[in-house]
């Protein structure tokens, strides 16, 4: 394994531990943080369609964003992964969720949404630093497709401030963020 590998996978291993110490109670608490900072920020009320995640082992919860956003209209649409791909599909309020392979809530009903025409791609982040560039689950399915969305499309990854690092150990696949936003708000860049 080549050491930029191994450094991720050391920092993925340590940092999803840090993010599973944290009680339930700081859990929805932050969620509920990054929910406020996001709806505030200048791009949400410009935006329609928001590609957005359900969270795994201590991610940030996406459902007061969610809430927030079918509130304001917006038409949510949620990842379903097959074996080397990763497309959006339109989630609505009732739609029934089922597990994927990797044990990741899915819509079941399957409404395609091109990724092309997201407004915005929300993010979840095992690992971030202050120039915007983010460390994953390790699958790369995020950068396939943050690496052939439109340019206008803004990529927002969000985190616990405790998943701030100096530096993301990066490889010429690795996608960076136009912003990250954490329970203390979006992250002052260098």
């Amino acid at each position: 394994m080549n050491t930029k590998k191994q450094q991720k996978l050391t920092l993925r291993n340590s940092l999803r531990s840090q993010r599973r110490k944290l009680t339930a109670n700081q859990q929805q608490q932050n969620a509920v943080q990054i929910a406020n900072h996001l709806q505030s920020c200048q791009w949400f009320a410009k935006v329609q369609d928001i590609g957005l995640y359900l969270p795994i082992d201590g991610e940030i919860g996406m459902q007061p964003f969610i809430d927030m956003c079918w509130s304001a209209s917006k038409n949510i649409c949620l990842p379903v992964m097959s074996k080397n791909t990763m497309v959006f599909v339109s989630y609505t309020l009732g739609v029934a969720l089922a597990k994927n392979q990797f044990g990741i809530p899915e819509p079941t009903i399957k409404l395609s949404f091109p990724t092309e025409k997201l407004d915005a791609i929300i993010v979840p982040i095992v690992a971030f630093d202050k120039q915007k560039r983010r460390l994953g689950r390790g699958g790369g399915y995020y950068d396939k497709v943050l690496g052939k969305i439109n340019d206008s499309t803004l990529k927002i990854g969000v985190a616990h401030a405790v998943q701030e690092i100096d530096a993301v150990p990066t490889e010429p696949h690795d996608v960076s963020m136009d912003f990250i936003v954490t329970e203390k708000g979006i992250v002052n860049t260098q």
